[in-house]
């Protein structure tokens, strides 16, 4: 990223270049149970190392993309703030496709 970043800003550029992060794609896992599912440690960090590299290069960071559910109890990440584990993922994963970020999860 950072070669993209010096590109743009060395460029002539004259129109607006948006920077986006998308720590969610590229951070799903297989469990040994073969849930899918995500780390939230690991989107925080892809997430915090991009923001910190904008942030060297004078450049920003101008969008995010999660995904998201605002239905509470969802089991389909680990961690966050609840700490949910892998094995507690099949108590309430509703996904079709890829595994979402939620509220909180109810114990």
């Amino acid at each position: 990223m950072p070669k993209h970043i010096e590109a743009v800003n060395s460029s002539r550029h004259k129109g607006t270049v948006i920077f986006s992060c998308d720590p969610m794609q590229g951070n799903t896992i297989t469990t040994d149970q073969g849930i899918k599912t995500r780390y939230y440690e690991h989107i925080i960090s892809e997430l915090t190392q991009s923001l910190e590299i904008h942030a060297k290069l004078g450049s920003k960071l101008q969008g995010v993309h999660f995904e998201l559910t605002g239905e509470v109890g969802v089991t389909e990440c680990v961690g966050g703030s609840m700490e949910l584990e892998e094995s507690e993922l099949s108590r309430k994963y509703e996904s079709f496709c890829d595994p979402r970020l939620n509220y909180g999860i109810s114990h």
